[in-house]
């Protein structure tokens, strides 16, 4: 049996699993959100497997090596990580940091020999296979004993359970309802007071076309995920049970927040209405709304993916043999959802509500002013979000942004007339869940005015006075619906909150640090 359990070095394509399914529990995504990662990382660890076996002529050997280039690539981005933090130290701090990696990676090194020297091929196949699933069991009872695994198994069974419809009374009197979130898109005062960008030729173009804007307009919260369980339960988070759990740290944030989105009492009151729902993902799987009828998926590569290929330093190799495939794949993703959200605007049989979620302006920035295709810097984390996370010059930082914008309002406006030419009667909402960060950081209340005035603009068509000057998030549905379908639902305080677990309310949102 021990003979048999040496013949076939199964060691790399188990650590690889291992690694991809330990990271997607780490990132709190959704089951299926990892499978095409899982699969890529397999398949690539059993292609080099054989390429090595064959040009060592012994499959033992080529496994060994297989490994040893797995754990490589993740020990030399450690490394790179390490240097990185080492150079935004002090020179004496950096010395110790790079100390400490330059003896770790000795040390591992010295082990590794050690324990190969003298032991036969099989022999060490049969080891690393031991290994293997020894590591493979840590990473499956980690995530039991984090009470990952449960939920998880329960979404992969299950899958997706939308609202059931209900039925159409009136189909005519039904509008379908499009709602775009323009992630990180500022309030036209912060843009022209921080990026010195004027705004108003655009603004004036969606007043042209119908709209109403909002010239005051905030976001509830300075966050993406907490705009979104906010918005689609319709209460601030302080009054949602299920976020509860999340901000006392009982269940795992991402993962909490996750589940807190996806039963979303704003879908299921659309479907009662009768409403068909789809959703436009933005690549970001724990903001992603998944409670729905329809999620049109590009297919493109994720944040996850993403940092998956940061992680084992694949992001190095694709920089110098395909520079422009992570930015790309960004850029298609994009303009992928315009023409998604154009196509399902056409219209059916039954009322539709679309929620697109774009991942712009908000970084990267993959648009040049004409659109053609800049490639983003790959030297930090591309989607990061403030620019004091960054190594980016706020002048830089500004330049990109604007020039993206510039392009997203182009093609804001081109799709408005395509949507309203094929389906006169949709309502149209354009906004932001929060508004940019090129000097506000994180969760202190300096310069909270950048991070939470935000872009709000509607198209209703039928109705007058359905918003306020001073929209926010959380009255989105309770104000539409009540006025279209005369719902009666209630309208919560238009207040703001900083933090991300543990809120803090801010009094007076219009402060600004100058």
């Amino acid at each position: 049996m021990r003979t048999r359990f040496a013949e076939i070095p199964f060691h790399p394509l188990v650590f690889a699993a291992a690694y991809v399914v330990n990271s997607a529990v780490a990132a709190g995504i959704h089951p299926s959100a990892g499978g095409r990662a899982l699969l890529v990382a397999v398949g690539g660890a059993a292609t080099i497997t054989i390429a090595m076996s064959l040009a060592t002529r012994n499959r033992h050997v080529g496994a060994a090596i297989a490994t040893s280039v797995l754990a490589a690539m993740v020990l030399a981005q450690a490394a790179r990580i390490g240097f990185q933090v080492a150079s935004r130290m002090a020179p004496w701090q950096s010395i110790i940091w790079l100390a400490l990696i330059a003896a770790t990676l000795f040390l591992c090194f010295r082990l590794v020999r050690r324990t190969i020297a003298g032991t036969s091929p099989r022999g060490l196949s049969r080891g690393l296979n031991v290994l293997s699933l020894i590591l493979a069991g840590v990473v499956v009872s980690t995530a039991f004993l984090s009470s990952e695994a449960g939920p998880a198994i329960s979404e992969l069974v299950e899958g997706r359970s939308p609202a059931r419809a209900g039925v159409v009374a009136n189909p005519e009197a039904s509008p379908d309802i499009i709602v775009v979130l323009l992630d990180g898109y500022p309030r036209a005062d912060t843009l022209e007071r921080i990026f010195d960008y004027d705004n108003t030729p655009f603004l004036d173009d969606l007043r042209d076309r119908g709209f109403f804007v909002a010239d005051r307009a905030r976001s509830n919260y300075t966050w993406t995920q907490l705009t979104l369980a906010s918005m689609f339960h319709m209460r601030h988070l302080e009054d949602i049970p299920e976020y509860q759990a999340v901000a006392s740290r009982e269940v795992p944030e991402r993962r909490g927040v996750r589940e807190v989105l996806n039963t979303p009492p704003a879908i299921e009151h659309l479907s009662r209405l009768g409403y068909e729902t789809y959703a436009v993902p933005p690549g970001i799987d724990w903001v992603t709304l998944r409670s729905v009828d329809h999620v049109m998926d590009s297919g493109t590569v994720s944040e996850f993916e993403y940092h998956l290929l940061r992680a084992t330093g694949m992001d190095v190799v694709l920089s110098v043999l395909a520079p422009d495939f992570i930015g790309g794949q960004h850029r298609d993703r994009i303009l992928t959802a315009f023409e998604s959200i154009e196509a399902a605007a056409a219209g059916g049989p039954r009322p539709r509500f679309m929620f697109g979620h774009l991942l712009s302006p908000h970084m990267p920035a993959v648009f040049h002013r004409d659109g053609s295709f800049r490639r983003p810097s790959l030297s930090d984390n591309i989607f990061a979000d403030l620019r004091l996370d960054t190594d980016i010059a706020s002048d830089d930082w500004v330049a990109m942004y604007t020039d993206q914008l510039t392009y997203l309002n182009s093609r804001l406006l081109q799709m408005v007339d395509t949507v309203a030419a094929a389906n006169p009667d949709a309502v149209i909402v354009l906004m932001s869940d929060h508004g940019s960060g090129v000097d506000w950081y994180w969760s202190t209340a300096a310069h909270s005015d950048e991070r939470t005035a935000t872009l709000f603009a509607a198209r209703t068509p039928g109705e007058s006075n359905v918003f306020q000057p001073d929209q926010t998030p959380v009255n989105l549905f309770p104000m539409l619906l009540n006025s279209y379908f005369a719902s009666e639902l209630p309208i919560h305080p238009d207040r703001v909150f900083l933090g991300s677990l543990d809120l803090v309310e801010i009094t007076n949102p219009d402060d600004r640090a100058e």
